[in-house]
């Protein structure tokens, strides 16, 4: 070949893009992120309501049945079934915004961005409120017995340890997905 054919040919691929997004295939890992994002949202929020149901609950009747006067433990049983409530009202909220997201890329990456952040503010949210909870925990108890009093404190810097791991996790997961828009923005851009 000649200089000319040559200029030619490597003019032609100069033209063309380095690559090019699959966008059905960049639509199938936005889906699954998405339904991730959403069925996590779904199962913290269904163990979270049972979870703290059935613990105020129990709480609340075991120190009404034993006629116990301490403010502590009924303070935890009412925020416990308190913040149940608030879970299921901010569940309804939720679900109840879904239909403003179009059937599209942008609107499977919006739907599921909304569902990440969702659960991370949950997960950050949860964090503070079992500290709350571990304190009333720790006056309800008492501080008779030291040698529990330091048992219930190590369980409990263990758990916001595990926890905070857990809201990593989730942030990874959300980060995840605005990738994927910045990839799919940048491949409309082109």
């Amino acid at each position: 070949m000649e200089f000319d054919e040559l200029k030619k040919v490597w003019d032609k691929q100069n033209e063309k893009p380095m690559y090019t997004i699959d966008e059905q295939a960049l639509h199938g890992i936005i889906t699954t992120k998405k339904k991730g994002a959403i069925k996590k949202a779904t199962l913290m929020e269904f163990f979270l309501v049972g979870a703290n149901i059935l613990a105020g609950g129990t709480v609340i009747v075991a120190h009404t049945l034993k006629g116990s006067e301490n403010i502590y433990a009924f303070l935890m049983g009412s925020v416990m079934v308190i913040t149940a409530l608030i879970i299921l009202f901010y569940r309804s909220r939720r679900l109840s915004n879904k239909p403003q997201y179009e059937r599209s890329v942008h609107g499977d990456v919006e739907h599921g961005l909304s569902d990440a952040k969702y659960v991370v503010r949950m997960s950050r949210t949860m964090q503070y409120y079992f500290m709350v909870i571990g304190l009333l925990m720790i006056f309800a108890k008492g501080f008779d017995d030291w040698t529990k009093t330091i048992l219930v404190i190590a369980f409990i810097g263990f758990t916001l340890y595990a926890s905070t791991w857990e809201h990593k996790w989730y942030v990874r997961k959300y980060n995840d997905l605005k990738n994927l828009k910045k990839v799919l923005e940048g491949e409309e851009g082109n």
